[in-house]
């Protein structure tokens, strides 16, 4: 059976305690008596305190409640004369009688008239008993006025109390309010307080009549004198108990004195203002004292019991209790002490082994929890200073790994390098394929990135699309090949995602730590940006250093020739880059044309990759050769307002068809009408279906007058046409493509462009068979 130690403990507890209040007692004892008899007689005058005050506070809540039925509109009204309705009044006057447990209320008009009343069974006739009332508060003696009055007929032996209170408007009085209060209700109350206590309550009026015995106890002897002077028979004076009660002005005073029977009593007394009454509490010393002198009686046999059982317990307790606990709490030192491997060993089947097997539990959850925390620490952790999306460090301990590296290479005078890259055009990449895609290639960049730097590198997501790498240890040079090999392997990556492939190039700006103007880690955020900002102004995809931008400023701000050149290009480079990134908006032009007739986008990149290898052979140069790619791609967008059914048409289209279909460069050259940057691209979409001998569309142009574009894409779009498989027809081979090209020599090619051509695609087809258009993320066959 489980053994509990819980009594043992209480046992040695209670005569621990027992044990110095004996010998206390038993050393001490006369002065401890006449302490607690001074102890009893404070509690006795405490409690006539307590008597006083709940009395005045009873007092004082029934004037309240007699006040504020003399302000009532039911009231004011009947006395002022604006209601005559005397059963209004009665029922008001009624209710509160209920309410508020009063006896009696009277209500009297200014000539002393009773205008109404409600009493109880049993109570005084108010024209006798409150005369004395009405005249106070007709002199205006006092606001409120109560008093207490033996009268013949009061209840349960009870005196009376009477409060008045005169009903004013404004300055002028109405009348006056009386109200019966029964005292045997505060008896009711003070006796609660008594707890059954035997202790006589007497109240007395000012000639030291006994007004009533506070005490329910019929046995009282005081009883058979209410409504007498506490007198002495033979002199006719007041018990001086009495004389010392009336002549109390305030407070409370104890005593031992003989009381109107002659016996011997302790007691309390003092005055109630608001009863105009004295309060006496008398308790019989003998049965006052009595406990004081049965305990002291009891010390000496209590003392040599404590003595005796304080030994024994002891020795009991040391081995059953002091030792365990001793055990648990070199325990629990260690545990607090960080050893969570620590654990109690006490096995007993008692309280204490409860206790030690729940701190085993406790340590056990502890540690679990502690690896948990632990775990989730490293977590959060990460979670702080990495990037959501990326998982390179984010913006924030990007600045902390500068600060730590900055601080290290100042104080050891190492070489420190900047990277910040950002994707061109990355804005139009989420515009033209939807933010997931722009986050796939943010991802796919962090893995570029990772693979592309050394292990002691920081990479960091800068924000948005820009990117930072920390080399430290590395020279300038050595930040250049690892930009470099960046950006190489970034514009030679094709980022392809279910339906969305693109390609994308990074511009990149470098700042050292050798640059002179460097003072802060800062200064090297601001001079890598401000590098970066110049490679985009320059045309985008490309590597800037700080220094070498900041040397040609320098050049260019001394040589006034050299500046106008150097913003010259800036523009131009502007501008180009203006137009490559229109170009890579209209991809969804094109695509849009691909839905319609699945075959037309296909068709203009195939066109431009043919058109770009001739314009190479006839060795254009890179502008021009940008033209007429840009011209081959656009060649076909006026399709978009011919209707698809005749664009996939397999039957030969009538001739009404057809004059629709031949609008299709006019309506090209509309939508690209107003775009200045593609103001050379124009005429050739325009053109791209005249004939040499002027037999073509849309305006007949013949010979050299057709553009030289023009000229290209005629014989690069006919060749595309026929070495591509359509519904309608089969495809041709190279070798039938170009004798058929060649029989429309000087009729519908410039016949200075046909060997030429065919030299370029002999050469491409020498190399490849097939042609993978990124645009499209589709691979056609050529061959």
């Amino acid at each position: 059976m489980k053994k509990s130690i819980r009594t043992h403990l209480a046992l040695l507890f209670a005569l621990l305690a027992l044990a110095p209040i004996a010998m206390i007692f038993a050393i001490y004892s006369p002065g401890v008596l006449r302490a607690l008899n001074s102890n009893a007689i404070e509690n006795l005058q405490s409690l006539g305190k307590s008597h006083v005050n709940i009395a005045s506070l009873w007092i004082e809540e029934k004037i309240m409640d007699v006040e504020r039925i003399a302000v009532s509109p039911p009231v004011q009204a009947a006395l002022a004369g604006q209601s005559s309705d005397r059963g209004e009044l009665s029922g008001f006057l009624r209710a509160n009688l209920k309410e508020l447990g009063l006896s009696g209320i009277y209500v009297f008009d200014k000539d002393d008239n009773l205008k109404a009343s409600e009493k109880t069974d049993g109570h005084v006739d108010p024209h006798k008993d409150v005369k004395q009332l009405l005249d106070c508060t007709r002199k205006g003696i006092c606001t409120t006025w109560a008093g207490l009055h033996q009268t013949d007929n009061a209840k349960d032996g009870c005196p009376a109390l009477f409060v008045a209170r005169p009903i004013l408007a404004g300055k002028d009085t109405l009348g006056t309010i009386v109200a019966h209060l029964d005292l045997s209700k505060l008896r009711e109350i003070l006796d609660a307080l008594m707890g059954g206590k035997e202790v006589c309550s007497l109240l007395v009026d000012r000639e030291g009549r006994l007004l009533t015995c506070l005490m329910l106890d019929p046995s009282c002897r005081y009883n058979e004198t209410v409504g007498k002077k506490l007198a002495d028979p033979g002199t006719g004076d007041l018990v001086p108990i009495v004389k010392a009660c009336l002549s109390e002005k305030g407070g409370f005073s104890p005593g031992v004195y003989t009381n109107y029977f002659g016996e011997k009593v302790v007691g309390a007394w003092g005055w109630i203002p608001e009863l105009d009454a004295g309060l006496i509490l008398e308790v019989k010393a003998r049965e006052f004292f009595e406990p004081v002198s049965m305990v002291k009686k009891r010390l000496w046999s209590l003392l040599l019991i404590v003595g005796i059982g304080l030994v024994v317990v002891s020795i009991f307790v040391s081995r059953r209790v002091s030792e365990p606990i001793l055990s648990l709490t070199q325990t629990a030192k260690k545990i607090a002490a960080g050893n969570l491997k620590e654990r109690s060993s006490i096995k007993s089947q008692d309280e204490l082994g409860e206790l030690a097997e729940s701190l085993n539990t406790m340590v056990e959850s502890i540690q679990r929890e502690h690896a948990e925390l632990e775990e989730a620490n490293k977590k959060l952790a990460a979670t702080a200073i990495r990037d959501g999306l990326t998982g390179l460090y984010n913006h924030y301990r990007f600045q902390e790994m500068l600060d730590s590296e900055y601080r290290r290479a100042k104080r050891y005078d190492l070489p420190l390098c900047l990277i910040m890259m950002d994707i061109d055009n990355f804005k139009l990449i989420n515009d033209t394929y939807g933010h997931p895609f722009g986050d796939f290639i943010l991802k796919e960049i962090t893995h570029i990135i990772n693979d592309s730097i050394r292990d002691t590198d920081i990479a960091s997501r800068y924000g948005g699309e820009e990117f930072t790498v920390i080399l430290p240890n590395a020279t300038l040079d050595g930040a250049f090949a690892v930009a470099e090999k960046l950006r190489h392997t970034a514009a030679d990556y094709v980022f392809s995602q279910a339906d969305n492939t693109t390609r994308l190039t990074l511009t990149i700006g470098i700042s050292s730590l050798a640059e002179e103007e460097i003072k802060t880690k800062d200064d090297m955020v601001k001079h890598a940006d401000e590098a970066m900002y110049e490679g985009k102004i320059r045309g985008k995809n490309m590597v800037v250093s700080w220094g070498e931008f900041i040397l040609w400023e320098r050049l260019a701000a001394k040589k006034e020739e050299v500046s106008t050149e150097h913003y010259r290009k800036r523009f131009m480079s502007t501008a180009n880059t203006m137009k490559r990134s229109y170009m890579e908006a209209a991809t969804t032009l094109v695509k849009t044309l691909e839905a319609k007739d699945g075959y037309s986008a296909t068709h203009s990149y195939l066109v431009a990759t043919y058109a770009v290898r001739l314009a190479e052979e006839l060795g254009l140069s890179r502008e021009k050769t940008e033209i007429i790619k840009n011209s081959a791609i656009l060649q076909d967008v006026g399709k978009i307002a011919i209707p698809s059914g005749i664009l996939t048409k397999t039957d030969k289209l009538t001739e009404e068809e057809y004059n629709i279909l031949k609008t299709h460069p006019e309506q090209s050259a509309r939508v690209l009408e107003g775009i200045g940057f593609l103001e050379e691209e124009i005429p050739i979409i325009l053109y791209h279906q005249e004939w040499f001998n002027g037999e073509g569309y849309p305006s007949g142009l013949k010979g050299t007058a057709i553009p030289l574009g023009a000229r290209i894409l005629a014989i690069c779009d006919a060749y595309a046409a026929m070495t591509s498989k359509r519904p309608y027809r089969g495809s041709l081979t190279h070798k039938d493509a170009a004798e058929e090209i060649r029989r429309g020599a000087g009729r519908q090619y410039d016949p200075h462009l046909i060997e030429p051509f065919v030299r370029a695609m002999e050469k491409l087809l020498a190399t490849t068979r097939r042609i993978y258009i990124p645009q499209l993320n589709k691979t056609v066959d050529i061959s």
